[in-house]
């Protein structure tokens, strides 16, 4: 019988199960974990807990779970929130995952299990080289730093939680490595990050490709953190002072991004009883979609023309996109809004530069010593910008 190859095709590997305790962090190890010769392209944090919900008489929405994990971070790269991570994900692939279901007003006790997952990617499923950022299992060693959230967020009485496991799977293929090892490819440099935002102008000084960025805020026992067209009534964006979107009211941005990357025009209710589409309760009102994010005025409060959104994409490319195409920035990213909004963040996808010595390095932690390099996509687009190859992953052949 012929031997066994490793097949091209997506594979799943688990990582150390960590058990949920509400403010703590863990720190999960991934040196070693993965086959070499293999490329990340997807991570995904699966938590399952039993909540026991005290009677009350508000309905607690389910979206709110994804705030239970507070922060993930893996070295200086990646730094986000899971509200941000969920959001992030949302924009890039133009579809959400289920929400689970939140808990009914009710006058007994409820006790329920509950499942909410996030989805990190490396690769982007919808641009036109989807894996130049997937990274080689041999550079994909540093931590996962988790940091659990609690009950915080929920309304009072809140849930208490009890069995929580987190659960990371990851998601790899074969890397594009040679057969005779001679020639490696080193990926895109990717700073998948949140930052947090309290005035009407956000600054976000860091140069690079911007390929992604959404507002969304926490949620919050008040208001279940919804985004509102009274909280942003206008909106100017741009990347080195250049306007991406000049003067934009942020439920018409909304009906663009639903026009041009969601993937479906599904509408994700609210639901209390069931993890699929639910009843809306007047105390939430209408939030956001299973592909589309909703730019529709909420039904049940008669005339007006207010919309509420769980989170507001900025910046977002066409499906099948060059990275040649996108904003790069000197000095950053700038939002300019008008409105109400308090506290909020941006989490954002941008392609760093990468300098000739980190191609370097990693070529030889991948096995190649460092000779002559060019970009994976070709000399094509270098020949015309030749600034453009740091942003692009490189070949290394061996010297």
């Amino acid at each position: 019988m012929p031997a066994f190859v490793s097949p091209d095709n997506l594979q799943w590997t688990p990582l150390q199960t960590q058990a949920f305790n509400a403010g703590a962090s863990v720190s999960v190890q991934t040196a070693g974990a993965l086959p070499t010769g293999r490329r990340v392209k997807t991570v995904l944090f699966v938590l399952d807990m039993d909540y026991t919900q005290p009677a009350t008489p508000v309905a607690q929405p389910g979206f709110q779970l994804r705030q239970l994990l507070s922060q993930i971070k893996i070295a200086r790269r990646v730094s986000i929130t899971g509200q941000g991570l969920f959001n992030l994900n949302w924009l890039m692939r133009g579809q959400a995952p289920t929400t689970p279901a939140g808990w009914a007003a009710g006058v007994v006790t409820n006790v329920a299990s509950r499942r909410q997952v996030w989805a990190l990617d490396y690769a982007d499923y919808t641009a036109d080289k989807p894996d130049d950022g997937a990274i080689p299992s041999e550079l994909w060693t540093d931590p996962i730093e988790v940091r659990f959230g609690g009950a915080g967020s929920f309304a009072a009485p809140s849930p208490t939680f009890s069995n929580g496991n987190l659960r990371i799977l990851v998601g790899h293929d074969a890397a594009s490595v040679a057969k005779n090892g001679k020639r490696v490819t080193v990926p895109q440099s990717l700073n998948i990050q949140s930052d947090d935002f309290n005035a009407l102008t956000a600054l976000i000084n860091k140069p690079g490709i911007w390929a992604y960025a959404c507002l969304y805020r926490e949620v919050n026992p008040s208001d279940a953190g919804i985004v509102t067209s009274a909280n942003i009534s206008n909106m100017i964006v741009s990347v080195d002072g250049i306007p991406l979107v000049n003067s934009i009211r942020m439920q018409d941005l909304i009906a663009g991004w639903n026009q041009v990357r969601a993937t479906g025009n599904a509408m994700e209710s609210e639901g209390q009883t069931d993890p699929v589409a639910g009843t809306n309760t007047a105390t939430f009102g209408t939030h956001m979609a299973g592909a589309t994010v909703n730019d529709q005025p909420a039904v049940g409060f008669g005339a007006g023309q207010g919309v509420t959104t769980n989170f507001v994409p900025l910046l977002f490319p066409h499906t099948n996109y060059k990275i040649s195409m996108l904003p790069r920035a000197k000095i950053g990213f700038r939002a300019d809004l008008t409105g109400t909004l308090g506290a909020y963040k941006i989490a954002y996808r941008l392609i760093e530069r990468r300098p000739d010595q980190g191609i370097g390095n990693a070529a030889r932690r991948l096995g190649v010593t460092s000779g002559g390099y060019a970009p994976k996509t070709g000399p094509s687009p270098i020949s015309q910008d030749p600034e453009l190859a740091p942003y692009l992953p490189a070949t290394v052949s061996e010297a």
